[in-house]
């Protein structure tokens, strides 16, 4: 690094600036804390609606009876040594499953482990204990609670997270619930059946002719074939002959429960100019159409807070497994909440613009990012509040994934909130994170390292479940405040860059002026997923090509390779 003094010596002046800009200066908290925003914690514990309740309740039934038809032994022993890629699949599904599960766990699947139980009660080749015996004959009693209860049997079925909504246009509520069905407090219907009715009306609204034609009668018929549409869509490939190890039974008749993949749908409008409409187009019938409820309490408290702080202020959602950003994103495109994903399979150059849009551009509100992309020394200072999904087990990562917001610049007080559901794996990470010392923390490679965790789940009982009526909204989590269906800016979509920052050298004071979004408003295409990349583009940014995708079994790609 000395300077070029004689023909023999180098100068590497450029090596020397490389490793003083390399350098990180330390400072103590007493020293920069005054400059940090205050961070106000707290901890919300929800309930559960009843659908919650089902859903967690069947991961305990399958546990129990693979326990007890095992007798705690050998390699069809869920907790087998063998066994922990299995278990490890277990701990992420019950996290799925505390926001929604309703997708796991067939009837056939619950069926056939219930036969397998009584089956193996009345034969009694092999002896139990009387607790065990208990255990078994209380697991099958819930295993026909669950495979008599309709509501999980559609969700399941449709593998859609199902909402309760009322004053549905031109009296075909039952063509676009997932039953075929209409009660008096709301029909049963899915996000993707609300994303195709906002394409379908969007399409005629320029037309009087056409919307009126929808409103006195056609939307019947259109309602019907969607949801035909849409079970094609659900079923699962019969001809397949290769099967995902997720899906593997073990003793007893059970198995680990499989999100299934979903076929890809086409969502919005395609193909045509996007056009202005006045707010009068739709008062009337449409804007009596609200959304009341959902199966999940997460996911109602969830819309309840980011629609009531979405316009005052921006927010971080934290979450750990993609396929509930998955449904996440999907309500909010409902919704018409402008948002982004920061997901693990972007690539570099495109987080980059995600962070940089998200800080300088108004319109984008919410960012939904993975949790195990939070410690990377991203600056998030435009958010001031964050909410967990699930409770983080260690302090330290949530520590860096509140740091996204909490940073000098920050002219707000930052608020952040941690989800946990009643019974569930979340109470128990909770209370375990709260007595772990750091020591104990560094030497956790897995959550199963922990061991009171590890035993909670090993000796997993049933949960009572609360009283229900055979009404759906009843086992649904109403939300405090309805959402309209054809708000703001539905059915509308636009290239997937629009509105990005794609110059990652834009700083603050070139930030994008606040757009108040009009009646109707843009928003990317949904068949290629929410925060995807999904186009690649040359140096004007011109489209050339196009890359549609799914929903995989246990992993949402929200962007193309």
């Amino acid at each position: 690094m000395l300077p070029k003094h004689s023909s023999k010596s180098q100068g590497r002046w450029n090596c020397l600036e490389s490793t003083l800009n390399s350098l990180i200066i330390r400072h103590r908290i007493s020293e920069i804390g005054a400059l940090l925003p205050s961070v106000n914690e707290k901890i919300i514990v929800l309930d559960g609606s009843y659908q919650d309740q089902l859903s967690l309740n069947l991961f305990s039934m399958m546990i129990v009876f693979n326990s007890v038809q095992s007798q705690r032994e050998d390699m069809d022993y869920f907790f087998h040594q063998k066994q922990r890629k299995a278990l490890l699949q277990i701990v992420q599904n019950l996290k799925q499953a505390s926001f929604f599960g309703g997708s796991f766990f067939t009837v056939d699947e619950i069926a056939k482990s219930v036969e397998t139980a009584e089956k193996f009660l009345v034969e009694r080749k092999v002896p139990i204990s009387s607790e065990d015996e208990s255990l078994l004959q209380e697991a099958i009693q819930f295993g026909n609670l669950a495979m008599s209860n309709k509501l999980r049997n559609l969700t399941n079925q449709f593998h859609e997270m199902a909402v309760s909504v009322t004053g549905f246009p031109g009296n075909a509520g039952e063509s676009w619930s997932l039953d075929g069905a209409s009660a008096e407090n709301g029909i049963c219907t899915s996000t993707s059946m609300l994303l195709s009715l906002q394409k379908l009306i969007y399409n005629a609204a320029g037309s009087e002719e056409k919307l009126n034609s929808l409103l006195n009668g056609e939307l019947i018929s259109e309602g019907a074939l969607e949801r035909i549409k849409l079970l094609n869509a659900a079923a699962p490939e019969k001809d397949s002959k290769s099967k995902d190890k997720s899906s593997e039974t073990l003793a007893g008749n059970t198995k680990l429960g499989d999100d299934s993949p979903k076929k890809a749908r086409s969502h919005g409008v395609n193909g045509i100019e996007p056009r202005t409409l006045a707010a009068e187009s739709f008062v009337g019938p449409l804007e009596q159409t609200k959304i009341t409820a959902t199966v999940s309490a997460k996911l109602s408290y969830l819309i309840d807070n980011l629609v009531k702080y979405q316009e005052q202020e921006k927010i971080i959602v934290f979450y750990e497994n993609e396929n509930v950003a998955w449904y996440l994103a999907s309500m909010l495109d409902v919704l018409q909440i402008q948002h982004l994903i920061y997901a693990k399979s972007l690539k570099a150059e495109r987080r980059a613009q995600y962070v940089n849009t998200f800080n300088h551009n108004e319109k984008f509100r919410v960012l939904l990012m993975d949790i195990s992309q939070a410690a990377f020394g991203l600056d998030m200072r435009e958010a001031s509040r964050i909410y967990f999904i699930n409770p983080v087990l260690n302090p330290q990562v949530e520590a860096q994934a509140i740091g996204r917001a909490r940073r000098i610049s920050q002219k707000k007080p930052v608020w952040v909130e941690t989800l946990v559901l009643k019974n569930s794996l979340d109470e128990v990470i909770l209370e375990r994170k709260g007595q772990m010392t750091q020591a104990e923390h560094r030497h956790v490679k897995s959550i199963l390292d922990v061991r009171p965790i590890f035993n909670w789940i090993k000796n997993t009982k049933i949960s009572p479940m609360g009283s229900s009526s055979d009404s759906y909204t009843s086992q649904m989590a109403t939300l405090h405040t309805a959402q309209a269906v054809f708000g703001r800016g539905f059915g509308v979509t636009s290239h997937p860059d629009e509105d990005i920052i794609l110059d990652e050298n834009r700083t603050p004071d070139k930030r994008l002026p606040v757009q108040r979004l009009p009646v109707l408003q843009k928003k990317r295409p949904y068949e290629v997923g929410p925060g995807s990349e999904g186009m690649k583009t040359d140096e004007n940014m011109a489209i050339s090509k196009q890359e549609t995708i799914s929903q995989p079994a246990r992993r949402v790609r929200f962007a193309a390779d």
